[in-house]
């Protein structure tokens, strides 16, 4: 269809999420932010809502699906097939356990990917980021791609591939750098919200982003500025959440102005850190400032005093990736 020529640019991507778990839900959105897919995410609870969103707007091309509840689709060739007919969409399915590799292997979708739980930032890499399909030939997204886990039975040959073009240097600190990339989107939401404080569409957004940099950063607490930038982005998120669960019409000054501060100290201490520099130490104070107020708020659900178990849960792969 005409959807399938127009060129969709990254950022204009959206992601469908097929689960009816609140948990899975809130996992997939942050890692569909950490590797920059930031446009609509849309949770549906059935097959036929997915299969409608993905005819109606070329823009859906993301599709990860709940194994959990939706693992029937695996014995359902003609509805993959259906929610898969776009080349450039690419699908994940994640299931509580491995599957037989025959189970698997009738799928022609070569945009269909099954993994086992836990989500793993490789995966996402490997399916929406670099965009290749199953065999490892080079599609029309990027490289070639292969499922991990051992589900699919296709699994692309390394030294087949092209070598790649010589990169330009890359900055010192690529996850700061990539991060301030995302915190001044946050920047330009938060001014949005400055001027008209009803505008808590941004707040779920700015919470969106942040929960994508606890994933980036929740694992290197030994380093200076990271255990900061992880805690406010941990308020940020826990900010949002609370306007994603209760009916408010409009943010309340101190929430915003904890909002405000907390974005603002966070892109001070990338700044440093993107050229790998320690922050200096009053930015380190004003961010452990900005924890105090927030411990002192008695109306934002806490989570768990922030132990590491707390995080873990929260981003259980990202360990992996760090």
């Amino acid at each position: 269809g005409i959807g399938e020529r127009i060129m969709i640019q990254k950022a204009q991507i959206q992601s469908v999420i097929l689960t009816k778990d609140r948990d899975f839900k809130h996992r997939a959105v942050s890692f569909f932010n950490n590797i920059a897919f930031n446009a609509e995410k849309t949770v549906v609870e059935s097959v036929s809502e997915a299969i409608g969103l993905i005819k109606n707007d070329p823009r859906y091309l993301n599709v990860i699906i709940d194994g959990r509840d939706f693992g029937f689709l695996l014995n359902d060739l003609e509805q993959i097939n259906q929610l898969c007919k776009k080349s450039a969409l690419r699908a994940a399915m994640y299931l509580e356990d491995k599957i037989p590799d025959d189970k698997v292997k009738d799928i022609k979708a070569q945009n269909f990917f099954v993994f086992q739980l836990p989500f793993e930032k490789s995966h996402f890499n490997e399916v929406f980021h670099e965009r290749g399909p199953k065999d490892g030939k080079k599609g029309p997204g990027g490289k070639g791609g292969a499922a991990f886990g051992g589900l699919v039975a296709s699994v692309v040959n390394k030294a087949s591939a092209k070598p790649p073009v010589k990169p330009q240097a890359p900055p010192k600190n690529l996850t700061a750098f990539e991060t301030t990339a995302h915190v001044r989107e946050a920047i330009a939401m938060i001014n949005i919200v400055d001027k008209n404080r009803g505008a808590i569409d941004q707040v779920l957004k700015i919470g969106q982003i942040f929960n994508g940099v606890v994933g980036a950063f929740g694992y290197f607490t030994n380093k200076s500025g990271y255990n900061e930038i992880k805690f406010l982005s941990i308020i940020i998120d826990d900010i949002s959440r609370f306007y994603e669960s209760n009916d408010k019409e409009s943010i309340s000054d101190d929430h915003y102005e904890l909002l405000f501060n907390a974005i603002k100290s966070s892109f001070l201490l990338l700044q440093a850190l993107r050229d790998n520099k320690a922050p200096s130490e009053d930015n380190i104070k004003k961010a452990q400032d900005l924890q105090k107020i927030y411990m002192d708020m008695d109306d934002l659900k806490k989570r768990d005093n922030f132990s590491q178990d707390a995080i873990d849960e929260m981003l259980e792969s990202e360990k992996k990736d760090a």
